[in-house]
Protein backbone atom coordinates (compact mmCIF):
# COMPACT_ATOMS: atom_id res chain seq x y z
CA UNK A 1 0.00 0.00 0.00
CA UNK A 2 1.71 3.22 -0.71
CA UNK A 3 4.85 4.05 -3.14
CA UNK A 4 7.56 2.51 -3.58
CA UNK A 5 10.72 4.08 -4.42
CA UNK A 6 14.16 2.35 -5.84
CA UNK A 7 17.38 3.50 -7.52
CA UNK A 8 19.47 0.99 -9.78
CA UNK A 9 23.40 1.96 -10.41
CA UNK A 10 24.78 1.45 -13.31
CA UNK A 11 27.28 -1.42 -14.16
CA UNK A 12 26.44 -3.08 -10.57
CA UNK A 13 26.31 -6.77 -10.15
CA UNK A 14 22.96 -7.96 -9.07
CA UNK A 15 22.74 -7.89 -5.05
CA UNK A 16 20.23 -7.74 -2.54
CA UNK A 17 20.32 -4.42 -1.97
CA UNK A 18 19.92 -3.02 -5.77
CA UNK A 19 18.74 -6.29 -7.09
CA UNK A 20 19.37 -5.21 -10.40
CA UNK A 21 22.48 -4.17 -13.10
CA UNK A 22 20.17 -1.86 -15.15
CA UNK A 23 21.56 1.95 -15.61
CA UNK A 24 20.75 4.34 -12.79
CA UNK A 25 17.22 5.55 -12.24
CA UNK A 26 14.67 6.68 -9.81
CA UNK A 27 11.27 5.48 -9.71
CA UNK A 28 8.17 6.06 -8.25
CA UNK A 29 5.25 3.67 -8.31
CA UNK A 30 1.90 3.98 -6.19
CA UNK A 31 -0.31 0.79 -5.57
CA UNK A 32 -4.37 1.19 -6.01
CA UNK A 33 -5.01 1.83 -2.39
CA UNK A 34 -4.38 5.27 -1.19
CA UNK A 35 -1.10 6.88 0.16
CA UNK A 36 -0.42 6.19 3.90
CA UNK A 37 -0.09 8.83 6.21
CA UNK A 38 4.03 8.10 6.70
CA UNK A 39 6.03 7.45 3.32
CA UNK A 40 9.13 6.20 4.25
CA UNK A 41 11.93 6.28 1.73
CA UNK A 42 14.52 3.39 2.13
CA UNK A 43 18.14 4.83 2.22
CA UNK A 44 20.25 2.21 3.58
CA UNK A 45 22.37 1.82 0.81
CA UNK A 46 22.45 5.68 -0.21
CA UNK A 47 25.55 6.94 1.70
CA UNK A 48 28.92 7.49 -0.54
CA UNK A 49 30.46 4.55 1.54
CA UNK A 50 27.77 1.60 0.58
CA UNK A 51 27.38 3.14 -3.16
CA UNK A 52 31.09 3.13 -3.36
CA UNK A 53 31.22 0.03 -3.71
CA UNK A 54 29.24 0.38 -7.09
CA UNK A 55 31.97 2.81 -7.84
CA UNK A 56 28.95 5.57 -7.35
CA UNK A 57 30.04 7.31 -4.36
CA UNK A 58 29.84 10.49 -6.57
CA UNK A 59 26.50 10.46 -7.19
CA UNK A 60 25.08 9.76 -3.72
CA UNK A 61 23.65 13.14 -2.70
CA UNK A 62 21.82 13.27 -6.34
CA UNK A 63 20.76 10.07 -5.34
CA UNK A 64 19.04 10.93 -2.39
CA UNK A 65 18.11 14.47 -3.58
CA UNK A 66 16.14 12.56 -6.61
CA UNK A 67 14.57 9.85 -4.41
CA UNK A 68 13.39 12.66 -1.84
CA UNK A 69 12.26 14.72 -4.20
CA UNK A 70 10.06 12.05 -6.24
CA UNK A 71 8.27 11.10 -2.50
CA UNK A 72 7.77 14.76 -2.14
CA UNK A 73 6.07 14.75 -5.15
CA UNK A 74 4.00 11.79 -4.38
CA UNK A 75 3.00 13.27 -1.72
CA UNK A 76 1.90 16.65 -2.79
CA UNK A 77 -0.35 14.73 -4.99
CA UNK A 78 -2.64 13.76 -2.14
CA UNK A 79 -2.80 17.20 -0.62
CA UNK A 80 -6.30 18.08 -1.75
CA UNK A 81 -8.20 15.63 0.54
CA UNK A 82 -6.80 17.76 3.68
CA UNK A 83 -5.04 14.94 5.46
CA UNK A 84 -1.21 15.86 6.42
CA UNK A 85 1.18 12.84 4.89
CA UNK A 86 4.50 12.71 5.88
CA UNK A 87 7.95 11.87 3.70
CA UNK A 88 10.37 10.05 6.28
CA UNK A 89 14.13 9.57 5.05
CA UNK A 90 15.69 6.31 6.63
CA UNK A 91 19.71 6.07 6.83
CA UNK A 92 20.65 2.39 7.29
CA UNK A 93 23.70 1.25 8.55
CA UNK A 94 25.77 0.78 5.56
CA UNK A 95 28.48 -1.82 5.31
CA UNK A 96 30.98 -0.36 7.57
CA UNK A 97 30.98 -0.60 11.65
CA UNK A 98 33.43 1.39 13.12
CA UNK A 99 33.80 -0.14 16.05
CA UNK A 100 35.11 -2.80 14.47
CA UNK A 101 37.75 -0.51 12.53
CA UNK A 102 35.89 -1.55 9.26
CA UNK A 103 36.31 2.66 8.93
CA UNK A 104 37.19 5.52 10.60
CA UNK A 105 34.83 7.81 12.17
CA UNK A 106 35.46 11.05 10.42
CA UNK A 107 34.68 9.33 6.98
CA UNK A 108 31.65 8.00 8.29
CA UNK A 109 30.66 10.84 9.41
CA UNK A 110 31.39 12.67 5.79
CA UNK A 111 29.47 10.03 4.12
CA UNK A 112 26.77 10.35 6.39
CA UNK A 113 26.79 14.07 5.81
CA UNK A 114 26.27 13.90 1.68
CA UNK A 115 23.45 11.46 2.13
CA UNK A 116 21.45 13.61 4.99
CA UNK A 117 22.63 16.47 2.94
CA UNK A 118 21.14 15.55 -0.26
CA UNK A 119 17.54 14.12 1.67
CA UNK A 120 17.07 17.55 3.24
CA UNK A 121 17.47 19.50 -0.12
CA UNK A 122 15.03 17.00 -1.53
CA UNK A 123 12.44 17.78 0.98
CA UNK A 124 12.00 15.03 3.68
CA UNK A 125 10.03 15.84 6.89
CA UNK A 126 12.33 13.83 9.01
CA UNK A 127 15.13 11.78 9.11
CA UNK A 128 15.35 8.33 10.65
CA UNK A 129 18.47 6.37 11.42
CA UNK A 130 17.55 2.91 11.51
CA UNK A 131 18.95 -0.99 12.18
CA UNK A 132 22.40 0.50 13.50
CA UNK A 133 23.94 -2.49 15.23
CA UNK A 134 27.59 -0.20 16.51
CA UNK A 135 26.52 2.91 18.64
CA UNK A 136 29.13 5.19 16.97
CA UNK A 137 27.58 4.36 13.25
CA UNK A 138 24.71 6.06 15.42
CA UNK A 139 26.84 9.19 16.35
CA UNK A 140 27.74 9.30 13.32
CA UNK A 141 25.14 9.50 11.21
CA UNK A 142 23.68 11.98 14.21
CA UNK A 143 26.49 14.20 13.80
CA UNK A 144 26.50 13.73 10.15
CA UNK A 145 22.52 14.69 9.84
CA UNK A 146 23.45 18.05 12.16
CA UNK A 147 26.29 18.85 9.53
CA UNK A 148 23.97 18.61 6.99
CA UNK A 149 21.43 20.70 8.83
CA UNK A 150 24.03 23.39 8.81
CA UNK A 151 24.96 23.15 5.19
CA UNK A 152 21.65 22.77 4.12
CA UNK A 153 20.15 25.58 6.36
CA UNK A 154 17.21 23.55 7.24
CA UNK A 155 16.55 20.99 10.08
CA UNK A 156 13.95 18.36 10.23
CA UNK A 157 13.13 16.02 13.42
CA UNK A 158 15.75 13.44 13.66
CA UNK A 159 15.09 9.84 14.86
CA UNK A 160 17.12 6.76 15.76
CA UNK A 161 16.23 2.80 15.67
CA UNK A 162 18.94 0.68 16.97
CA UNK A 163 18.96 -3.23 16.66
CA UNK A 164 20.41 -5.55 19.39
CA UNK A 165 21.16 -9.26 18.81
CA UNK A 166 21.51 -10.43 23.13
CA UNK A 167 18.82 -8.49 25.46
CA UNK A 168 19.89 -4.66 25.82
CA UNK A 169 23.12 -4.94 23.58
CA UNK A 170 24.49 -3.87 20.54
CA UNK A 171 26.72 -6.82 18.20
CA UNK A 172 29.79 -4.92 19.44
CA UNK A 173 28.93 -5.37 23.49
CA UNK A 174 28.01 -1.88 23.48
CA UNK A 175 24.71 -1.41 26.72
CA UNK A 176 22.04 0.00 24.81
CA UNK A 177 21.17 2.63 27.35
CA UNK A 178 24.70 4.05 26.25
CA UNK A 179 22.34 5.07 23.29
CA UNK A 180 21.00 8.04 25.27
CA UNK A 181 24.58 9.49 25.56
CA UNK A 182 25.49 9.54 21.75
CA UNK A 183 25.52 12.69 21.05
Amino acid sequence: NGFSFGVKPAGAKPSRRFGSSKPPKCSCQRSSQALTALLGLRGTGGSPITLGEFDLASEARKINLTAAQLAREAVDEFKSDGRKRYVLGSIGPGTKLPTLGHIDYDTLEAAFAVQAGGLIAGGVDAILIETAQDLLQVKAAVNGSRLAFASEQRSVPLMVRTSTHRPSTSSTGKESTSLTRVS
